[in-house]
């Protein structure tokens, strides 16, 4: 993993270069995926959070500064008895938040439009658990009924949110895909944090076992950059309509997947250094790339 793991960061390293330096429209990342395990290379669709855990891990998760420094934020899983109101706190770690989302169903039901924002406040809202889902309180020495919530009390400077969108189907013994329209807040808030949306990664496709990811974004630390659509290696305009949860009927199969926002009061990112040795073979091999 260790080995692994250096490799991916020179690997990334250059595959940034190589982005930063080009005077094509677009760059391959097949010399990256040479190096991945074979099934990234089999040309089967692959999970895109997995494989964001999977590349997180290899980079040493939240122990290494690269990913901590970054993406890792801090939770708080609190338990309050309802008999004495004594609260248990359980700090957990994290570089990614998961959101459930409604099923079409229950937005026709209810008709109200999910957004990320009340997405998240479900998230980590108070709850009441069941009566017969007591939880032992060291107060009272006994078990007692008791609710549960979450807070995030480390925000990340970026933050990573998975729209859980497929499901398990008992009947059916395969997974779903809930396509219910979303609306992707620009701008999210927790507590006194302020985050700005940069990036979607949107699934497109009829089901959980077949389609296609592309990516809708922008640069992060520059508000007023235009959106694009980046698909393979075609490169246009982006249309925002499916992150406004009214997609047109054309669009109804592309639905946002993950969601990446920065921290308004996060210190500005260091400007990109090339080492000067990389910069010159990149700069060869551009130049090929016109003969």
């Amino acid at each position: 993993d260790h080995e692994f793991g250096t490799m991916l960061v020179q690997l990334l390293q250059r595959q940034m270069a190589k982005m930063s330096l080009t005077k094509h429209k677009h760059t391959d990342i097949w010399e990256m995926l040479q190096s991945f395990p074979p099934v990234y290379r089999s040309g089967e669709q692959q999970d895109v959070t997995e494989t964001i855990r999977f590349i997180f891990d290899k980079l040493g998760s939240f122990d290494q500064p690269l990913i901590r420094e970054v993406f890792g934020g801090e939770l708080a899983e609190k338990v309050k008895c309802r008999v004495c109101g004594t609260v248990k706190s359980r700090m957990e770690t994290f570089t990614d938040l998961v959101l459930a989302v409604p099923s079409e169903e229950q937005v026709m039901r209810t008709r109200i439009l999910p957004t990320t924002q009340a997405l998240l406040e479900e998230r980590l809202k108070f709850e009441s658990l069941d009566a017969d889902c007591l939880v032992h309180c060291d107060t009272c020495q006994s078990n007692q009924q008791a609710g549960k919530w979450c807070e995030i009390v480390s925000p990340p400077q970026h933050l990573c949110i998975c729209l859980n969108r497929f499901t398990f189907n008992m009947e059916k013994m395969d997974f779903t895909k809930e396509k219910t329209p979303v609306r992707v807040d620009g701008v999210l808030k927790i507590g006194p944090f302020e985050y700005t949306l940069y990036m979607v990664i949107v699934h497109t496709g009829k089901d959980a076992t077949s389609g296609h990811y592309y990516a809708v974004g922008r640069r992060a630390e520059h508000q007023d950059e235009a959106w694009f659509t980046m698909d393979d290696s075609q490169i246009k305009s982006a249309d925002l309509s499916l992150l406004s949860g009214a997609p047109t009927e054309k669009m109804k199969d592309d639905n946002p997947y993950v969601l990446f926002y920065r921290c308004s009061q996060a210190p500005p990112t260091p400007p990109t250094r090339i080492p000067e040795a990389l910069y010159r073979e990149l700069q060869k091999e551009d130049a090929k790339r016109n003969e």
